[in-house]
């Protein structure tokens, strides 16, 4: 199984939302875009800021592929994620 780690950068203030997924990163992407211009997204500090700073001002880039084959490599793909939400 083949999973996407991307992110969401405010390019005013550089921070970051960092997410997963097993879908096509562009697709995850316009997602969360629909979410955000519907102002229902579930993260509410980056709601705030695309309300705040405008949707011109966020990029999203996909950061790492990663494919999963077993259950211990998805262990240490969770690790990888949080230690990715400690770099915010």
């Amino acid at each position: 199984m083949k999973f996407n780690y991307y992110q969401i950068v405010n390019k005013i203030n550089g921070k970051k939302y960092i997410g997963i997924t097993d879908r096509e990163p562009l697709t995850r992407f316009a997602e969360h875009k629909r979410a955000l211009r519907n102002h229902n997204h579930v993260n509410y500090k980056l709601q705030k800021d695309w309300v705040d700073y405008g949707e011109e001002n966020f990029d999203f880039e996909k950061m790492i592929e990663e494919t999963i084959n077993n259950v211990q490599t998805l262990v240490i793909t969770e690790e990888k994620e949080d230690n990715f939400k400690d770099l915010l």
